[in-house]
């Protein structure tokens, strides 16, 4: 199977797996949300806060150059284990020791209590570093997405059940601690890996310098992500960033689960053609229209449900959620779209350009969150879109110096999705406007009109407009499951016969 092959199926792979992991999350926090309390995930979100800065904090990006660096051997693997090992049992007795201090300036007793255990489950995820990495190599993705799923599984399995004994805000953490605990299981045995007594500086070394640019990238890149959490969690309060965290997790589970996700098979594949910005290109166009035709219908459809799906699903009391949702189903999409230059950058080691981009963004998205406050999570969610709007462009800038292609290349890319969407949206918008005489905002019975008029329009559209990167998207997504169905009966595949 060829590079090009085995990204396609690690692709399928990750897509499949982020589909069942969104169903469980999504099911799950119908769940939790009924039984636990908006402090409760604001808690879980100020933890967060600090246990993505210790990860970004530890990790240097090595493990990252084990999969960009061609060559690599033994004494690198167990070299960088045991380097992450060091560093990471550092940060982790730093989080612990820091419990308190953290308390204190949030003025949330909890904190003092749940942080030391979330940083026991950040030590063992970062564990998995290694061998996660030794698979995204070998571009065995399919154990990758497995582990994730089995993970995810357990995680949800044990916080609902937990939750409904009683146990609160610890149903999250617990869920977390087994979860990661089975997934680095996992990931050790499929990659056939345990480390040795080896160890050498001069390996670490030979990692080091794409490293550092990648860790400078995944410093920033925690800046950007906790920057809403943190100004928030600060000044509005665990209600209110509560309400903000369901928000956000909800809008961005296209680029979160799906998008990113790619980006591990992206960026790996990428690594084996460095040299060759031909056949990069032609990924990108191919994967922005791949992305596109998922995140744009589930970011409209989003857009028009989040009044009956809040309401029914999470209750009355999440209500507040509803207008942040609806305004960053923009930067869902957006984010969705910026992430795919990502691999791009990195494969070809212009990490350090990258920062400079992501370090003006994060400049634009910390002031105007802050300006923002007075009008709520709802003004923090405009300056959230905005923000990732010039983080797009500017994203499109970096990558036209590194392969041909800019925003001209962008602009036709995206054309043909816009013909899909722009008149289902539209349709939609004005079917909205119809069905609100009848119905009230939160009624599952509009919802549902609006789900059927959606699907309708856009399945017009594609009549209409018949454009063939759609047809062979979902050809392929077909074929993969046709070939899975058939491994599972035990038939063998007619294409790999013939060849």
């Amino acid at each position: 199977m060829g590079i090009r092959e085995k990204a396609k199926a690690g692709i399928a792979w990750n897509v499949f797996a982020d589909i069942g992991i969104q169903i469980l999350r999504f099911g799950g926090s119908i769940i939790l949300a009924r039984i636990l309390f908006p402090e409760d995930f604001g808690l879980m979100g100020i933890a967060a806060i600090f246990i993505n800065f210790a990860k970004r904090l530890a990790n240097f990006g090595f493990t990252a150059s084990l999969v960009q660096k061609k060559e690599i051997d033994r004494w690198h693997v167990d070299s960088m284990f045991w380097f992450n090992f060091g560093i990471y049992g550092v940060i982790t007795l730093g989080v612990v020791f820091a419990a308190s201090s953290i308390k204190s300036f949030f003025n949330s007793p909890m904190l003092e209590a749940i942080l030391p255990v979330i940083a026991i489950a950040f030590f063992i995820e970062s564990l998995s570093g290694v061998p996660d990495a030794l698979l995204k190599k070998k571009l065995k993705f399919k154990q990758l997405a497995l582990s994730r799923l089995i993970r995810n599984i357990l995680n949800i399995t044990i916080a609902v059940v937990f939750a409904v004994l009683g146990f609160g805000v610890w149903s999250l953490v617990w869920g977390m601690v087994v979860g990661n605990t089975v997934r680095l299981i996992l990931l050790l045995g499929y990659a056939r890996w345990f480390p040795g007594w080896r160890f050498r500086l001069s390996r670490v070394k030979e990692l080091a310098k794409f490293g550092m640019g990648v860790t400078l990238a995944n410093y920033l890149n925690y800046f950007i992500k906790n920057t809403d959490y943190f100004i928030i969690g600060k000044f509005l309060g665990t209600d209110q960033l509560g309400y903000y965290e369901r928000a956000f997790n909800l809008m961005n589970m296209t680029r979160r689960r799906v998008a990113r996700n790619m980006n591990a098979v992206l960026f790996a594949a990428y690594s084996t053609i460095q040299d060759q910005d031909v056949k990069i290109k032609a990924g990108v166009h191919k994967v922005l229209q791949s992305v596109g035709v998922i995140s744009y219908p589930i970011h409209g459809l989003l857009f028009f449900l989040a009044p009956a799906l809040i309401y029914n699903l999470y209750g009355p009391k999440w209500i507040p959620t509803i207008a942040p949702l609806q305004i960053m189903c923009a930067s869902g999409l957006i984010n969705s779209m910026v992430v795919i230059f990502n691999p791009v950058v990195m494969a070809k080691k212009r990490v350090f350009r990258w920062t400079a981009v992501q370090a003006l963004y994060w400049l634009l998205l910390a002031s105007s969150i802050y300006f923002s406050l007075p009008l709520g999570i709802t003004g923090v969610a405009v300056a959230v879109v905005v923000s990732s709007a010039f983080y797009l462009l500017g994203m499109i800038l970096l990558v036209s110096r590194v392969i041909p292609f800019g925003f001209k290349d962008f602009i036709r890319n995206q054309k043909d999705l816009w013909l899909y969407f722009v008149p289902v949206f539209g349709i939609t918008f004005l079917g909205n406007a119809w069905l609100g005489q009848y119905f009230n905002v939160y009624s599952p019975i509009k919802a549902l009109l609006l789900t059927i008029l959606f699907g309708a329009t856009l399945a017009a559209s594609h009549v209409v407009w018949r454009r063939s990167f759609v047809e062979e998207f979902w050809a392929e997504i077909t074929e993969f499951f046709r070939k899975g169905f058939a491994k599972m009966q035990g038939k063998p595949n007619e294409g790999l016969v013939k060849k």
